[in-house]
Formats: C-alpha cells, structure tokens, sequence
C-alpha cells in the first residue's frame, strides 16, 4: 500500500511538471509582422492549436505514466509486464517531442507567397533572406512519426536551399491557416522517413 501511494504522488508531482511546463506556451506574446499583404501568408502556431496540441498529447503521456506504475507494481510477479516498458517510454516521450516542435515552430518567422511560391525567412536576429522554392530548393524531405497519438502525429518537413536547411513542423500544419503552404510541400517530389521519435 506505501509503496502505491509513494508512486502515485511521484506521478502526481510529473504531471503537474509537465502541465506547468506546457503551460507556459500558453501565454500571449507580442508577434511582429513584417509583411503586410493579403499574398504573403505567415506560418505561425496559433493558441488554439497550441492548446489542442498539448491536451492531446498529455493524454498520451498520462497513459505512458499510468501504464509504467502499473508494470512497476506487478512486475515482481509477473516478469512479462516489463516488455510492455518501450511502450510506456514511448507515450512518456511525445511530451519531450512536443517542447522540441514547440520551440522550432517559433525559431524562425516564415512567409509564404501563395502565388508565387516564394519564401522570406527572418531569423532570431531579425534579418531576412528570400528564396523561389520552385528554382533554390536543392532538396526536400518529410520525417514523421510511426503513428498518430490521439489524432496527433508529430513529424517535420527539412527544406534545403543552397547550404541552409529549414525544418518545418507539422504542428504548424494543424493550424488550417498555414494549409496552402502544406499543400505546396505535398505536391512536390520528396523523401519520406519515418521515425520512432521525429526530433528536430
């Protein structure tokens, strides 16, 4: 019984973490715009995908955490609980993924000419560089994940141009704003991979 109580707090206590930690992407920031024109569209990871994004993956993560002090808690008897480990770790991680997607959606602020399929690039220190993806990009690939979680698959699109790559986050595909940018990347050529943990 100490034992199920002591487990039971310390998943409390990494859930709270985890809710707190994820939170934070949660409070409103001042976002500057560089370009304003009804042709260039801004990617950019809105709060309400934001939020959808973190509930479903706390739930996933939970199930990892619920599933591990179940398998702590008969593994003494039942050796053959410890092969259900991998899977507990692998729900556990989608919160690590998340904060890694989180953090390269907002590295860069990214404009996409939707006529034109051109791209303008401002990096943290706020200067810009411009690309014609239909005649720079060199190469393009997609990496995703093994499978959705709670209707949520994690992945990144690595575009190549010159000696520059630029990872592209699937979470900001979840925002229905940044579609025809998502739609382009769909229609080219590219390298598909796929990955047990997608990190940037």
């Amino acid at each position: 019984m100490f034992k199920v109580i002591v487990i039971g707090a310390l998943l409390a206590i990494l859930i709270f973490f985890i809710i707190r930690r994820l939170g934070l992407g949660f409070q409103g920031g001042t976002t500057t715009s560089y370009i304003q024109s009804s042709e260039w569209l801004e990617l950019r990871l809105d709060n309400a995908t934001l939020k959808r994004a973190v509930k479903q993956t706390l739930f996933s993560v939970g199930i990892g955490f619920i599933l591990l002090v179940l398998i702590l808690l008969v593994a003494s008897k039942f050796r053959i609980a410890l092969l259900l480990l991998p899977i507990s770790f692998y729900l556990i991680g989608q919160y690590f993924i998340l904060m890694n997607h989180i953090k390269a959606s907002r590295k860069l602020q990214i404009f996409f000419h939707r006529n034109l399929n051109e791209i303008k690039v401002y990096t943290p220190g706020k200067t810009s560089v411009h690309y014609r993806l239909d005649e720079e990009m060199v190469q393009l690939k997609e990496i995703k994940g093994v499978q959705k979680n709670q209707g949520l698959l994690f992945g990144y699109y690595a575009i190549r141009i010159g000696r520059s790559t630029f990872n592209i986050p699937y979470l900001l595909e979840e925002n229905k704003q940044n579609k025809p940018f998502f739609h382009y990347l769909q229609s080219m050529s590219r390298e598909i991979e796929t990955k047990l943990f997608p990190i940037i």
